[in-house]
């Protein structure tokens, strides 16, 4: 029967099975009824069973519900479609796995009864769920309540969604969704915008809201590598919409503007373009495309935008005003800098300090941190004066190696600073930081605390313990007192603690009772030992191993493992063993000494979750990096201080441990120790006509960390990848494997152990062998006689016991491009590997026969490289590493 809709729901629908019953049920009940709705779903070419349950609802409303099947074309041809056939008054664009608020059309008919002729789109706030929670960035335009805003005007509040809105029909037929375009993002923002552009204003209705499934990738993180993001989007979202702006209005209206440099600050801070996503000359064309556009963008705008650092608004007002930014004062008299009349950000006693260390050792107070300049200020690092009890002192500063901050752009250098302060004469000491900006000093206000510096940035009261002294943080001050009662600052902190009640802050005041308790009672030494969450057998399990037969007196030593994994029954026989997260596992980690571990994820070094930072004042262990390899490549990114913070670092060969001595890893003689690899003392050389092929891990195939199980999951594309397509094809090669069953040696397939829950998406055949997550690596290097790998550090292991080394880098471009963790390092594979080194497939498996045809003997210039690497060829790793925890107890 023919119905007269106020509302017409266009739902693009795209194998989105999981969700879409609750996408069409936030619809059906609606708290005004279904009397007024109609919704239109576009099956844009499911796989999956969504256009079942389009077709469903469909039978069940056939006089509300529309459905369209047709082959994938994507949304914005499914919401032309769904336009077309709208009849209602005013359309929504609610996405399929989304959801409505039960209110939000009973709340925008009372909105239109006020101000239907003022408005032709009425917006409302969006809320987060799923894998993220809370309120959207844009939601501070609902902050005044509903009403009708003149966007000439009130510029700065952008409307990007087109599903969290309604818009006229009879415009949106008349001027939007013309000719669709296939753009990874921001398709529905320009239909937005060129509805907007027919008056100028926007309803906001502050008395509903849009809820918005996040899943574990957003879609701009994905898009960033997709060339289309780069090309596509910059042409055909920014460049068009300001070019038909300007066409219809003769100029770029600022609401305009403000949504395509809301846009451009994801662009912005974007350090460098994905690698391989575009060539170099197509890399330089987008960049120089961005910024050509952003000069387009009036500096009030460029300057009104929250989400873009200081520096890059300075970056991007200095490139369209041409001029250096000055010195000037506010009303207030603070410190601003200024470009003309505007200003780029906080005042400039609010530019931060960052402490990263903080050390109180026989009354000497040492601390470290650093600081950021703008580059074209000046190419000299800035003075830096610390005021101490009203002297000023200058400290001495250097610089810091940073990496691209905006497209490769370096906009501000950092530059640090190492103090040490006599606490002499006085029994409190104030000490305060002052900036110099070309002859300026100003004492900053902001002191931001590294995630090593022993205080809680969050509450005022919080504070460390140094035998005689307390150490403080108050604004932007660090206060050090001599003598006070501990117990008055533990129940202020734990109060504050509680009044703010952020997540985790009731167990973190458990946690806090509980350690001062046990920590002043008798009790043995403890140290941590572990390994990864879900599996031992590696470096932290040889130690551990090793300790309890060495079964030291005055020493308790624990392994810390997930106890619902099949290695912790093993793990019990040889000593007490922890479960991974638990109470006891925490409180043990709060009383010991060391916390020593083959892996350097956050969850290792520090198992809290919730208030983190509550337990930084604490005497935290130190902790001891095992390691799980042989360092070749550059990991300075992620190993080095002010990220992980080592106590001891274990280095196998001179060229590994000069390395980072060298590096930018910031380590000193005193935390590097060359002692080898504790596993290496526990390798035989049982061998087995095997050929291992053990590849490394991907980090841009993967994503989501899980916690609890230090897991990943995949990212979409992973079938594609040139990753899995290489290996699906070396394991399955017919000339391989018979060559394989010729000389009878078998294949055994080893992923990295994150890779290694995916193991299921190859190929399998008869020949053969998938290494499960609980197989030994001991084992493998003992039995193996040949390894295929492509970057692994167990080729070290397998050298050591004198076995060939065959590498596959068929991806090394994208590898060391910047996709991956990994920076190329001291180590040439060509040059230092302990065997050849193949691009292709086809060349890897004629190496990998020739081996098999030799009996698998390592060729002598690949002997004569191992016999040069390794510093020690003993199977004494292991009390090198113990000797040197003895003898470092003296600087805890």
């Amino acid at each position: 029967m023919d119905v007269d809709f106020l509302f017409s729901v266009v739902m693009p629908v795209y194998n989105r099975e999981k969700y879409l019953e609750d996408a069409i049920k936030s619809v059906l009940y609606q708290s005004c009824g279904i009397s007024k709705i109609e919704i239109i779903m576009i099956d844009d070419g499911s796989t999956d069973g969504s256009g079942e349950i389009c077709d469903k609802y469909q039978r069940k409303y056939p006089d509300h519900i529309k459905v369209v099947h047709q082959d994938n074309q994507g949304a914005a041809f499914a919401r032309k479609k769904g336009v077309e056939l709208a009849s209602g008054k005013w359309i929504n664009f609610l996405d399929s796995d989304d959801k409505l608020a039960k209110n939000v059309f009973h709340e925008v008919e009372r909105f239109i009864r006020k101000h239907d002729k003022e408005t032709d789109v009425i917006a409302f706030p969006v809320y987060f769920f799923g894998t993220r929670k809370g309120a959207h960035l844009l939601n501070y335009k609902f902050e005044q309540g509903s009403r009708v805003v003149d966007l000439e005007e009130e510029w700065q509040n952008p409307q990007l969604f087109i599903n969290s809105a309604v818009m006229r029909a009879e415009v949106a037929k008349r001027v939007s969704f013309k000719d669709p375009v296939d753009i990874p993002t921001n398709e529905d923002a320009r239909e937005m915008l060129r509805v907007l552009l027919e008056k100028k204003t926007l309803g906001l209705l502050s008395t509903t809201k849009y809820l918005y499934r996040r899943h574990e990738d957003t879609l701009v993180s994905n898009s960033k590598g997709n060339p289309k993001w780069y090309t596509d989007n910059l042409e055909q979202f920014s460049q068009y919409i300001m070019d038909y702006s300007y066409e219809k209005c003769g100029y770029v209206p600022k609401f305009v503007q403000f949504t395509v440099m809301y846009e451009f600050q994801w662009r912005l801070r974007q350090s460098k373009i994905t690698e391989n996503t575009l060539t170099q000359e197509e890399a330089e064309k987008y960049k120089q495309k961005l910024l050509s556009l952003c000069d387009r963008i009036d500096a009030d705008v460029i300057y009104a935008q929250k989400q873009l650092w200081r520096e890059q608004k300075s970056y991007l007002l200095y490139r369209r005003m041409g001029e250096y930014p000055h010195i000037a004062y506010d009303e207030e008299q603070n410190p601003i800098f200024e470009f003309g009349n505007l200003g780029v950000g906080n005042t400039i006693n609010n530019t931060p300090v960052h402490l990263s260390f903080a050390e109180l050792k026989n009354d000497v107070l040492t601390l470290e941190g650093w600081c950021s300049h703008y580059l074209y200020e000046t190419q000299e690092l800035p003075p830096l004066f610390l005021e101490i009890d009203g002297e000023l002192h200058e400290v001495r500063v250097e610089e810091i190696p940073s990496g691209p901050h905006c497209l490769g752009e370096n906009l501000y250098q950092k530059y640090s600073f190492y103090v040490q302060l006599p606490l002499k004469g006085r029994r409190k000491h104030r000490i305060k930081f002052i900036l110099d900006f070309g002859g300026t000093k100003i004492q900053t206000e902001k002191l931001a605390l590294g995630q090593f510096f022993p205080l809680d940035s969050h509450c005022r009261y919080s504070y460390k313990k140094y035998k005689n002294w307390i150490l403080q943080k108050k604004d932007g001050e660090l206060i050090v007192q001599k003598n006070t009662i501990c117990l008055f600052h533990e129940i202020a902190y734990l109060l504050g603690i509680f009044v703010r009640n952020q997540r985790g802050s009731k167990k973190a005041i458990l946690v806090r009772l509980l350690y001062g308790i046990l920590s002043v009672l008798p009790h043995k030494e403890i140290w941590m030992v572990s390994d990864r969450i879900l599996k031992a057998d590696d470096n932290g399990e040889a130690f551990f191993k090793y300790l309890m037969d060495k079964k030291p007196k005055d020493l308790k030593v624990y392994f810390v493992i997930s106890k619902n994994c099949a290695d912790y029954e093993r793990i019990k026989k040889i000593g007490p063993a922890v479960n991974t997260f638990s109470i006891k596992h925490r409180i043990l980690h709060l009383l010991s000494t060391y916390n020593i571990s083959s892996q350097g994820e956050k969850i290792v070094q520090h198992p809290f979750h919730g208030y983190e930072k509550a337990y930084r004042s604490l005497n935290l262990p130190r902790f001891v990096f095992l390691q799980h390899g042989v360092i070749k490549d550059d990991l300075s990114d992620w190993l080095n201080r002010r990220n992980k913070n080592l106590f001891g670092f274990i280095t196998t060969s001179q060229r590994e441990y000069d390395s980072i001595i060298n590096g930018d890893y910031d380590y000193t003689e005193k935390q590097v120790w060359l002692t080898g690899l504790c596993r290496y003392d526990n390798l035989e050389d049982r061998r087995e006509k095997i050929v291992a092929i053990v590849p490394t891990w991907r980090s841009y195939l993967l994503k989501g960390l899980n916690q609890f199980t230090g897991l990943h999951a995949l990212k979409l594309g992973y079938l594609d990848s040139d990753f899995f397509q290489f290996y699906n094809r070396l394991i399955n090669d017919k000339q391989l494997i018979e060559t394989l069953k010729q000389f009878g040696y078998r294949l055994r397939f080893v992923p990295h152990p994150l890779m290694q829950p995916f193991i299921n998406s190859f190929d399998k055949n008869d020949y053969v062998e998938f290494a499960c997550a609980d197989d030994s690596y001991r084992e493998l290097f003992a039995k193996g006689s040949l390894l295929v790998t492509d970057y692994s550090s167990t080729a070290f292991d397998f050298a050591y016991l004198n076995k060939p080394v065959v590498y596959c880098q068929f991806d090394k471009e994208v590898f060391f491009g910047g996709n991956h963790t990994y920076k190329k390092g001291y180590f040439d594979y060509e040059k230092d590997g302990f065997g050849e080194v193949e691009y292709t497939l086809e060349a890897t498996v004629d190496r990998i026969i020739e081996y098999v045809q030799n009996d698998c003997r390592m060729k002598p210039e690949y002997q004569k490289r191992v016999d040069e690497t390794f510093a020690f060829h003993d199977k004494n790793n292991c009390e090198r590493v113990y000797q040197k925890l003895l003898e470092m107890k003296s600087e805890i």
